[in-house]
């Protein structure tokens, strides 16, 4: 309590109306406006107007007695029926009131409301971080760019392929030849075309995070990689990767033309669950039950079905079990249909840019859906609230625990932060 005391205490003397007190108690601003004075801050903060109107839908937040106490400690007038109410009440008092009113405009789903849409006003209204996004992410210079270096990669590596295959041969020629001279340092040439053969993995253009993945599994071979990943087993008993890095890595194989697509069933991220299991020979009450279930757990299309997945294939079945009346029978009968399902993954999925959707991040569903909620749909827009150092816009302040989720998925997709 003494720290709500000190909380109320330090507003002294800054001759704020009660909405802006609200607002200095919720994002902690009287050191600023001390420095600054009150104008200053709150209109480099952009935050007067409807300043009222969002004060009035975080005040729907408390209960009245909270309300009260807020309001009294900051100099509204005494009700002496609330007052007599807490004096005989064993378990409310002025305190406790005042205590959980502070503490509740500091939750995030308050101070999103204080900031009044604030974080979606940010893509649009900054000027400055706009020109600097523009520039960063230009999205049609970007997929341009992406599909023109992709095809750069693919010429190259049949040309490098030929290049290695005719200098093996002129090798073996010149150790064939007994007038060969030493001077010619065949045995080095031979030892550097070894090296240079050495990566057969680096022939394929990855994407960031996929290559990463690839490194903590040690697979250093190419002939391992496809035999790795031509076997869904190696997920289904994987622990950390999640099903839309297993899936990306496939996508780039098959891309590549080095897993072949036969027996398999395509599927979009998009397509329904309804949509599913069609062509499988099980009983219709096994198919009925798993998409029931699917749908009750929240899963209605692939894309969510990967969502579910995103903390690691150990953590993703775990859950699954836990949907109601799921049980083993239908995680058994899940995991044999996606054995042979083809997830339609696109390049511009694969190697996410600014103008990305969110879910290339391969964030959880509920990240997602809190991030939406924010109106941040895509990478661009999500660095850009990320890196925003204003305290009504700035994703640190409003959910620090978003914020962190998405600079750790951002920085394992390879994008750095301010």
């Amino acid at each position: 309590m003494l720290e709500c005391s000190e909380c109320i205490k330090k507003l002294d003397g800054l001759e704020l109306s009660f909405e802006e007190s609200v607002y200095v108690i919720a994002f902690d601003l009287v050191d600023e406006i001390r420095e600054k004075g009150k104008e200053a801050v709150f209109s480099e903060l952009s935050c007067r107007e409807n300043m009222a109107e969002n004060v009035q839908k975080v005040m729907e937040f408390l209960s009245d007695d909270s309300i009260y106490a807020l309001r009294r400690a900051l100099g509204g007038e005494r009700n002496e029926g609330i007052e007599a109410e807490f004096a005989t009440s064993e378990w409310n008092s002025f305190d406790r009131s005042l205590e959980w009113a502070i503490k509740n405009l500091r939750e995030s789903c308050s101070l999103v409301t204080l900031a009044g849409g604030m974080l979606s006003r940010s893509k649009s209204s900054d000027g400055a971080s706009e020109d600097r996004r523009l520039l960063s992410f230009n999205v049609e210079d970007l997929a341009m760019q992406v599909q023109q270096l992709m095809e750069e990669v693919r010429f190259y590596n049949e040309r490098r392929d030929q290049a290695l295959a005719r200098i093996e041969t002129l090798l073996s020629e010149i150790k064939e030849r007994s007038d060969a001279s030493k001077n010619l340092a065949v045995e080095t040439m031979v030892d550097t075309l070894q090296d240079i053969s050495a990566d057969p993995i680096a022939k394929i253009h990855w994407p960031y995070r996929s290559l990463q993945v690839l490194r903590e599994l040690e697979l250093t071979d190419l002939e391992n990689v496809i035999e790795y990943f031509s076997d869904f087993d190696n997920f289904v008993d994987s622990k950390k990767m999640t099903l839309w890095e297993w899936n990306v890595i496939v996508a780039t194989l098959r891309r590549e033309g080095l897993l072949s697509a036969d027996k398999t069933v395509k599927v979009d991220l998009d397509t329904a669950v309804w949509d599913l299991f069609y062509s499988c020979s099980s009983s219709g009450g096994t198919v009925m039950r798993t998409k029931n279930c699917l749908c009750c757990g929240g899963i209605s299309n692939v894309q969510e079905l990967n969502t579910f997945f995103a903390c690691g294939a150990r953590e993703g079945w775990r859950r699954l079990q836990e949907i109601r009346n799921f049980g083993r029978v239908g995680l058994s009968f899940l995991v044999e249909e996606m054995r042979s399902w083809e997830t339609n993954i696109s390049p511009e999925a694969c190697y996410p840019t600014g103008a990305s959707a969110l879910t290339t991040l391969d964030l959880p569903k509920s990240s997602l859906e809190t991030l939406n909620a924010y109106r941040i749909e895509t990478v661009g827009e999500l660095i850009a609230v990320c890196e925003d150092s204003n305290r009504f816009r700035g994703l640190r302040y409003i959910d620090s625990e978003q914020y962190a989720i998405a600079v750790k998925q951002l920085r394992k997709y390879g994008f750095s932060l301010a």
